[in-house]
């Protein structure tokens, strides 16, 4: 009788060892088909995110090959519909004057200007409505810095005015 049981108990702790041993194989078999799903998804997520950024490429070559111009976009506006255009200044409001040519804002400070730019919804660099600067197309550059904006919006405005003041009052004085 102790002989059966000691077979017995030589069988079990086969039996046990061998179950686990193809538990632990199923579990690989299962993890290693979990990875080639996970690595199939991660490839199909490769090739769109590919096909996207191509798409976003030819978007952006699309938009650089028409560049427009501030006058085509005036000429346009003006054009539309057969009304007659009228100017608004983004900056007082005046319809006599264009918003880069405004005298009230060569008066304020940087901030103050794209405070009131943003509260009309205006652009920082073409100083026109329904866009931000971001998406701005239009070929503006600067007169001082020679950045893309107008030279009213120019961060060094104030610097170039006060030396040039500075170098005229110099000047008479000598």
């Amino acid at each position: 009788m102790e002989a059966l049981k000691l077979k017995r108990k030589t069988v079990r702790s086969a039996f046990t060892r061998l179950f686990n041993h193809l538990d632990e194989s199923a579990k690989t078999e299962a993890n290693i088909a979990d990875d080639l799903d996970c690595l199939a998804t991660f490839q199909l997520l490769g090739e769109k995110n590919n096909e996207l950024l191509q798409l976003n490429e030819d978007i952006l070559n699309l938009l650089m090959s028409e560049e427009i111009n501030e006058d085509d976009i005036e000429k346009e506006s003006r054009s539309a519909g057969n009304q007659k255009s009228v100017l608004k200044c983004a900056f007082c409001d005046k319809n006599n004057h264009e918003s880069k040519e405004c005298h009230v804002a060569r008066n304020l400070d940087l901030s103050e200007k794209m405070n009131r730019l943003k509260k009309r919804g205006c652009c920082f660099r073409c100083l026109s409505n329904g866009h931000v600067s971001k998406l701005c197309r239009v070929q503006v550059n600067c007169g001082i810095c020679g950045q893309r904006h107008h030279a009213v919006m120019c961060p060094d405005r104030k610097t170039v005015e006060s030396s040039n003041s500075q170098e005229a009052t110099e000047s008479s004085i000598h």
